[in-house]
Protein backbone atom coordinates (compact mmCIF):
# COMPACT_ATOMS: atom_id res chain seq x y z
CA UNK A 1 0.00 0.00 0.00
CA UNK A 2 1.66 3.71 -1.04
CA UNK A 3 0.85 5.86 1.69
CA UNK A 4 3.97 8.42 1.33
CA UNK A 5 0.99 11.86 2.44
CA UNK A 6 -0.35 9.15 5.34
CA UNK A 7 3.24 8.75 6.63
CA UNK A 8 4.18 11.98 6.02
CA UNK A 9 1.05 13.54 8.14
CA UNK A 10 1.72 10.87 10.66
CA UNK A 11 4.95 8.67 10.55
CA UNK A 12 3.41 6.49 13.16
CA UNK A 13 0.61 5.00 11.46
CA UNK A 14 3.53 3.06 9.72
CA UNK A 15 4.10 1.07 12.35
CA UNK A 16 0.57 0.01 13.08
CA UNK A 17 0.21 -0.77 9.25
CA UNK A 18 3.19 -2.93 9.81
CA UNK A 19 1.38 -4.83 13.08
CA UNK A 20 -0.19 -7.62 12.09
CA UNK A 21 -2.82 -10.07 13.22
CA UNK A 22 -2.39 -13.76 14.62
CA UNK A 23 -4.66 -16.52 14.23
CA UNK A 24 -6.87 -16.99 17.33
CA UNK A 25 -8.94 -19.58 18.20
CA UNK A 26 -12.68 -18.17 19.30
CA UNK A 27 -12.14 -14.48 18.45
CA UNK A 28 -10.29 -15.50 15.30
CA UNK A 29 -7.57 -12.96 15.21
CA UNK A 30 -5.42 -11.19 17.79
CA UNK A 31 -2.26 -8.54 17.56
CA UNK A 32 1.11 -10.61 18.02
CA UNK A 33 2.30 -11.27 21.44
CA UNK A 34 5.26 -9.12 23.08
CA UNK A 35 5.65 -7.05 20.54
CA UNK A 36 8.18 -4.14 21.43
CA UNK A 37 8.40 -0.44 19.38
CA UNK A 38 8.72 2.80 20.62
CA UNK A 39 4.53 3.96 19.29
CA UNK A 40 3.18 0.63 20.57
CA UNK A 41 3.93 -2.42 23.20
CA UNK A 42 1.72 -5.63 24.06
CA UNK A 43 2.21 -7.98 26.77
CA UNK A 44 1.94 -11.61 26.88
CA UNK A 45 -1.88 -12.00 25.46
CA UNK A 46 -1.40 -9.42 23.05
CA UNK A 47 -2.96 -6.29 24.92
CA UNK A 48 -1.42 -3.00 24.49
CA UNK A 49 0.03 -1.37 27.57
CA UNK A 50 -1.51 1.43 29.17
CA UNK A 51 1.16 4.10 30.03
CA UNK A 52 0.91 7.04 32.83
CA UNK A 53 3.88 9.41 34.34
CA UNK A 54 4.11 6.47 37.08
CA UNK A 55 3.81 2.97 35.41
CA UNK A 56 3.33 0.73 32.81
CA UNK A 57 1.12 -2.21 32.84
CA UNK A 58 -1.85 -4.08 31.60
CA UNK A 59 -4.38 -6.81 32.53
CA UNK A 60 -1.70 -9.44 32.28
CA UNK A 61 0.75 -7.35 34.17
CA UNK A 62 -0.48 -5.33 36.84
CA UNK A 63 0.27 -2.56 38.43
CA UNK A 64 0.02 -2.97 42.22
CA UNK A 65 0.68 0.80 43.00
CA UNK A 66 -2.81 1.70 42.26
CA UNK A 67 -5.86 1.02 43.74
CA UNK A 68 -7.61 -2.25 43.36
CA UNK A 69 -10.63 -0.30 41.21
CA UNK A 70 -10.28 -2.10 37.60
CA UNK A 71 -11.40 -0.19 34.80
CA UNK A 72 -11.45 -2.09 30.97
CA UNK A 73 -11.91 -0.41 27.55
CA UNK A 74 -13.14 -2.85 25.20
CA UNK A 75 -13.64 -2.06 21.42
CA UNK A 76 -11.94 -2.39 18.15
CA UNK A 77 -9.73 0.24 16.75
CA UNK A 78 -10.31 3.65 18.55
CA UNK A 79 -10.16 2.08 21.55
CA UNK A 80 -6.71 0.12 21.17
CA UNK A 81 -5.49 3.17 20.08
CA UNK A 82 -5.00 3.12 16.40
CA UNK A 83 -3.00 6.68 15.54
CA UNK A 84 -1.87 7.14 19.64
CA UNK A 85 2.05 7.81 18.42
CA UNK A 86 2.89 6.38 21.65
CA UNK A 87 1.35 3.78 24.59
CA UNK A 88 0.65 6.77 26.80
CA UNK A 89 -1.77 8.55 24.57
CA UNK A 90 -4.25 6.20 24.54
CA UNK A 91 -7.55 6.18 26.07
CA UNK A 92 -7.43 3.62 28.86
CA UNK A 93 -3.34 5.87 29.58
CA UNK A 94 -5.39 9.13 29.56
CA UNK A 95 -8.01 7.70 32.11
CA UNK A 96 -4.92 6.20 33.76
CA UNK A 97 -3.28 9.47 34.18
CA UNK A 98 -6.07 11.56 35.90
CA UNK A 99 -7.26 8.51 38.31
CA UNK A 100 -5.80 6.05 40.37
CA UNK A 101 -7.70 3.27 38.60
CA UNK A 102 -6.11 0.28 36.46
CA UNK A 103 -7.68 1.24 33.55
CA UNK A 104 -7.23 -2.12 31.06
CA UNK A 105 -6.17 -1.30 27.26
CA UNK A 106 -8.68 -4.66 26.15
CA UNK A 107 -9.24 -2.97 22.77
CA UNK A 108 -8.28 -5.12 19.29
CA UNK A 109 -8.49 -3.60 15.83
CA UNK A 110 -11.14 -4.88 13.70
CA UNK A 111 -13.29 -6.59 16.68
CA UNK A 112 -17.08 -6.96 16.02
CA UNK A 113 -19.00 -7.02 19.10
CA UNK A 114 -19.26 -10.71 19.60
CA UNK A 115 -15.90 -10.98 19.27
CA UNK A 116 -15.83 -8.70 22.39
CA UNK A 117 -17.81 -10.48 23.93
CA UNK A 118 -15.56 -13.90 23.56
CA UNK A 119 -13.09 -12.46 24.60
CA UNK A 120 -14.36 -11.06 27.71
CA UNK A 121 -15.27 -14.73 28.28
CA UNK A 122 -11.54 -16.03 27.64
CA UNK A 123 -10.47 -13.18 30.45
CA UNK A 124 -12.46 -11.97 32.95
CA UNK A 125 -11.03 -14.51 35.57
CA UNK A 126 -7.97 -12.34 35.70
CA UNK A 127 -9.74 -9.04 36.74
CA UNK A 128 -9.64 -8.76 40.76
CA UNK A 129 -12.13 -5.90 41.14
CA UNK A 130 -13.77 -4.55 37.73
CA UNK A 131 -16.06 -1.95 38.64
CA UNK A 132 -16.42 0.04 35.40
CA UNK A 133 -16.62 -1.81 31.22
CA UNK A 134 -16.72 1.24 28.94
CA UNK A 135 -17.20 0.15 24.94
CA UNK A 136 -15.79 2.58 22.66
CA UNK A 137 -17.29 0.31 19.65
CA UNK A 138 -20.54 -0.11 17.48
CA UNK A 139 -18.48 1.23 13.71
CA UNK A 140 -16.99 -2.04 12.62
CA UNK A 141 -20.83 -4.05 13.04
CA UNK A 142 -22.11 -1.06 11.22
CA UNK A 143 -19.23 -1.28 8.79
CA UNK A 144 -19.39 -5.15 8.06
CA UNK A 145 -23.11 -4.89 7.55
CA UNK A 146 -22.60 -3.20 4.34
CA UNK A 147 -19.28 -4.73 3.17
CA UNK A 148 -19.96 -8.51 4.07
CA UNK A 149 -22.84 -10.62 2.25
CA UNK A 150 -24.35 -13.02 4.53
CA UNK A 151 -25.75 -16.08 3.16
CA UNK A 152 -28.93 -17.88 3.93
CA UNK A 153 -29.30 -15.40 7.40
CA UNK A 154 -27.71 -17.48 9.19
CA UNK A 155 -27.41 -16.51 13.00
CA UNK A 156 -23.32 -15.54 12.75
CA UNK A 157 -21.75 -12.33 13.10
CA UNK A 158 -19.48 -11.69 10.10
CA UNK A 159 -15.75 -10.41 11.08
CA UNK A 160 -12.89 -8.83 9.41
CA UNK A 161 -10.82 -11.21 7.41
CA UNK A 162 -13.84 -13.45 6.81
CA UNK A 163 -13.03 -14.41 3.46
CA UNK A 164 -9.46 -15.50 4.46
CA UNK A 165 -10.83 -18.02 6.73
CA UNK A 166 -13.33 -19.48 4.51
CA UNK A 167 -10.82 -19.73 1.97
CA UNK A 168 -8.73 -21.68 4.31
CA UNK A 169 -11.16 -24.22 5.68
CA UNK A 170 -12.61 -24.72 2.33
CA UNK A 171 -9.28 -26.06 0.67
CA UNK A 172 -8.67 -28.89 -1.81
CA UNK A 173 -5.52 -30.85 0.88
CA UNK A 174 -6.14 -34.10 -0.67
CA UNK A 175 -5.97 -33.34 -4.61
CA UNK A 176 -3.67 -31.96 -6.80
CA UNK A 177 -5.95 -31.61 -9.33
CA UNK A 178 -8.43 -29.56 -7.15
CA UNK A 179 -5.59 -27.65 -5.85
CA UNK A 180 -4.58 -26.85 -9.59
CA UNK A 181 -8.10 -25.63 -10.25
CA UNK A 182 -8.68 -24.05 -7.10
CA UNK A 183 -5.38 -21.45 -7.91
CA UNK A 184 -6.93 -20.81 -11.41
CA UNK A 185 -10.41 -20.39 -11.05
CA UNK A 186 -11.61 -16.76 -10.03
CA UNK A 187 -12.73 -16.01 -6.90
CA UNK A 188 -16.04 -15.74 -7.51
CA UNK A 189 -16.15 -19.23 -9.29
CA UNK A 190 -13.71 -20.69 -6.61
CA UNK A 191 -15.96 -19.86 -3.71
CA UNK A 192 -19.43 -21.56 -5.74
CA UNK A 193 -17.80 -25.06 -4.83
CA UNK A 194 -17.04 -27.37 -1.99
CA UNK A 195 -13.60 -28.76 -2.03
CA UNK A 196 -14.32 -31.18 0.17
CA UNK A 197 -16.96 -33.22 -1.13
CA UNK A 198 -18.02 -31.79 -5.26
CA UNK A 199 -17.26 -34.47 -7.43
CA UNK A 200 -15.71 -33.83 -10.81
CA UNK A 201 -19.25 -33.43 -12.23
CA UNK A 202 -20.52 -30.96 -9.43
CA UNK A 203 -17.31 -28.86 -10.38
CA UNK A 204 -17.87 -28.46 -13.50
CA UNK A 205 -21.56 -27.66 -13.21
CA UNK A 206 -21.01 -25.54 -11.18
CA UNK A 207 -18.14 -23.33 -13.06
CA UNK A 208 -20.52 -23.11 -15.72
CA UNK A 209 -23.70 -22.74 -14.83
CA UNK A 210 -24.44 -18.63 -15.42
CA UNK A 211 -27.82 -19.42 -12.83
CA UNK A 212 -28.05 -16.68 -10.11
CA UNK A 213 -26.97 -17.98 -6.72
CA UNK A 214 -28.72 -20.76 -4.86
CA UNK A 215 -28.57 -19.14 -1.67
CA UNK A 216 -30.46 -16.02 -0.35
CA UNK A 217 -28.08 -13.10 0.43
CA UNK A 218 -29.40 -10.80 3.33
CA UNK A 219 -27.85 -7.82 5.02
CA UNK A 220 -26.18 -8.07 8.25
CA UNK A 221 -28.45 -7.42 11.35
CA UNK A 222 -26.44 -5.53 12.97
CA UNK A 223 -28.99 -4.31 15.27
CA UNK A 224 -30.44 -7.64 16.07
CA UNK A 225 -26.97 -8.59 17.00
CA UNK A 226 -26.04 -6.08 19.08
CA UNK A 227 -29.28 -6.61 21.30
CA UNK A 228 -28.21 -10.13 21.73
CA UNK A 229 -25.29 -9.30 23.02
CA UNK A 230 -25.86 -6.19 24.96
CA UNK A 231 -28.22 -8.68 26.70
CA UNK A 232 -25.47 -11.36 27.68
CA UNK A 233 -23.83 -7.92 28.92
CA UNK A 234 -26.37 -6.96 31.54
CA UNK A 235 -26.71 -10.37 32.79
CA UNK A 236 -22.32 -10.31 33.20
CA UNK A 237 -22.63 -7.06 34.53
CA UNK A 238 -25.15 -7.56 37.04
CA UNK A 239 -23.86 -10.82 38.27
CA UNK A 240 -20.03 -9.72 38.23
CA UNK A 241 -20.75 -6.13 39.62
CA UNK A 242 -19.77 -3.78 37.30
CA UNK A 243 -21.12 -0.96 35.13
CA UNK A 244 -21.08 -0.34 31.83
CA UNK A 245 -20.90 2.90 29.53
CA UNK A 246 -21.22 2.68 25.84
CA UNK A 247 -19.95 5.15 23.67
CA UNK A 248 -20.33 4.89 19.66
CA UNK A 249 -17.11 4.63 17.71
CA UNK A 250 -16.53 7.60 15.73
CA UNK A 251 -16.50 7.94 12.19
CA UNK A 252 -15.02 11.21 10.53
CA UNK A 253 -18.40 11.52 7.94
CA UNK A 254 -20.07 11.65 11.47
CA UNK A 255 -18.62 14.72 12.91
CA UNK A 256 -19.37 18.40 12.51
CA UNK A 257 -16.03 19.16 11.30
CA UNK A 258 -14.38 19.95 8.63
CA UNK A 259 -11.49 18.13 7.02
CA UNK A 260 -8.20 19.96 7.19
CA UNK A 261 -6.05 20.09 4.20
CA UNK A 262 -3.76 17.64 5.51
CA UNK A 263 -6.80 15.19 6.42
CA UNK A 264 -8.72 15.62 2.95
CA UNK A 265 -4.81 14.79 1.09
CA UNK A 266 -5.11 11.25 3.61
CA UNK A 267 -8.42 10.06 2.73
CA UNK A 268 -7.91 10.99 -1.44
CA UNK A 269 -4.82 8.60 -0.84
CA UNK A 270 -7.01 5.92 1.22
CA UNK A 271 -9.58 6.12 -2.03
CA UNK A 272 -6.37 5.51 -4.44
CA UNK A 273 -4.98 2.68 -1.73
CA UNK A 274 -8.81 0.83 -1.28
CA UNK A 275 -10.62 -1.49 -3.09
CA UNK A 276 -14.20 0.07 -4.61
CA UNK A 277 -15.78 -2.39 -2.50
CA UNK A 278 -14.43 -0.84 0.40
CA UNK A 279 -15.16 2.51 -0.74
CA UNK A 280 -18.53 2.03 -1.68
CA UNK A 281 -19.32 0.21 1.77
CA UNK A 282 -17.49 3.56 3.84
CA UNK A 283 -19.65 6.32 1.69
CA UNK A 284 -22.82 4.18 2.42
CA UNK A 285 -22.33 4.67 5.75
CA UNK A 286 -23.58 8.79 6.26
CA UNK A 287 -24.78 10.56 8.76
CA UNK A 288 -28.14 9.47 8.67
CA UNK A 289 -26.45 6.18 9.96
CA UNK A 290 -25.29 7.58 13.10
CA UNK A 291 -28.39 9.14 14.13
CA UNK A 292 -29.95 5.90 13.14
CA UNK A 293 -27.27 4.08 15.27
CA UNK A 294 -27.17 6.79 18.51
CA UNK A 295 -31.22 6.41 18.52
CA UNK A 296 -30.95 2.24 19.08
CA UNK A 297 -27.80 2.72 21.82
CA UNK A 298 -29.78 5.29 23.46
CA UNK A 299 -33.36 2.85 23.28
CA UNK A 300 -31.30 -0.04 24.04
Amino acid sequence: MKAKIRYKHSPQLKIYDQLMNNWEPYTMFKHPRNYKSKTLNTDDFGCRYTEDKNSKYSLFNKNDSKQSIEVAIFGGSTAFGVGSSQDSKTISSVISAHSNFQVYNMGFRAYNSFQELTLFNQIYNKFENLKHLVFVSGFNDIFLSEYIEIKNNLETSPFYFQSEFENKMNFPHNSFYKKLLFYILPKNLRSKINWALDGKNSIFKKIFNNKKKDYKVVKYNWKKNYEKNLKIWNILSKNLGFKILFVLQPFFPWTDKDPSIEEQEIFEELKKNNSQKVIRSLLSIKKESYDEAAFFFKEI
